[in-house]
């Protein structure tokens, strides 16, 4: 890999209207502090993982902006997984790699911490470079399942008006109520005093039940498949789950699936080598891995 320590060390234009991270001056932590930080990591680790103890402080995620930057200009990471499903990771690629609409619009279906403004001007950055180093980019992973999209509630609600309308009413009244999630999260909404009362998982399973009764047996399963990963959604999420707030949603040992392994992403400071394996006849690409972002960092008005 080409270790591309000749990239420029300052900052790119964001076009968020926030000052920049690295242009900023404060923080919790020093230019010095953060350059030993860097080279310390880099000098022990294929692959780092970020994460932190709040997704309260805009500062947090300031030094992970500022850590990942050096990673890449000064140590020639080239590769950023993030805690988000392949799908989303996709519409992140097509803005850093091809410049396909702009960094904010890119976050539409991401997970909701991610949809801010800082976040929109870390892609930004990330496209600047791909566009000044197109034959050494930074590629973006994600390493969630695929998980439940809007379009899956709408395919399922447009095959009851299709196959059986006299029971859209009854399937909508558990759906309609329960993709709210993708926008607010459910425990957010339980802490806004906005959740409707009954548990989203107990929807989403009694919309499974009325699906597969209206399904005959020679029918194609993808319905199915798409109530399936809808229940999936719900039961997995942090209100699923038991748990009332989002600050205590994520265990650190957070399991990424790799192709052939089962890489087990440790507490922030601590990596693990990334085996060759994955990308067999070349040096895999240095990884920085991205868990808990900051929830409180300015959000986009979309």
């Amino acid at each position: 890999m080409n270790n591309d320590t000749a990239a420029p060390r300052g900052s790119f234009p964001s076009h968020t209207g926030l000052p920049d991270p690295q242009q900023a001056g404060v923080g919790p932590l020093s230019d010095a502090a953060l350059d030993e930080l860097a080279e310390r990591i880099a000098a022990a680790t294929t692959v780092v993982c970020i994460g932190e103890s709040t997704r309260f402080s805009r500062e947090t995620f300031g030094v992970r902006d500022q850590l990942f930057r050096r990673l890449v200009q000064r140590h020639g990471f080239r590769a950023l997984a993030i805690q988000d499903s392949v799908s989303v990771a996709a519409d992140l690629v097509r803005y850093v790699h091809a410049g396909a609409g702009d960094a904010a619009s890119a976050l539409d279906s991401a997970w909701r911490p991610w949809r801010t403004v800082e976040m929109a001007a870390a892609l930004e950055w990330i496209r600047a470079f791909n566009r000044d180093h197109p034959n050494d980019p930074i590629r973006i992973f994600g390493v969630n399942p695929v998980q439940a999209q809007p379009e899956d509630y709408d395919a399922v609600l447009d095959h009851v008006r299709g196959s059986a309308p006299e029971r859209l009413a009854e399937v909508a009244s558990h759906l309609e109520p329960i993709r709210t999630a993708h926008p607010i999260d459910e425990h957010v909404q339980r802490a806004r005093g906005m959740h409707p009362g009954r548990p989203f998982a107990d929807h989403a399973r009694d919309a499974l039940a009325l699906i597969r009764s209206l399904l005959d047996a020679d029918h194609d399963d993808g319905i199915l498949a798409r109530m399936r990963l809808i229940v999936d959604f719900h039961e997995r999420s942090v209100a699923g789950q038991g748990f009332s707030t989002d600050d205590a949603q994520t265990p650190y040992s957070l399991r990424v699936g790799m192709p052939g392994h089962d890489h087990q992403c440790l507490p922030p400071r601590v990596g693990r080598r990334l085996p060759r394996e994955i990308n067999a006849g070349a040096p895999p690409p240095r990884l920085a891995f991205v868990a808990n972002p900051d929830a409180q960092a300015g959000q986009l008005n979309r």
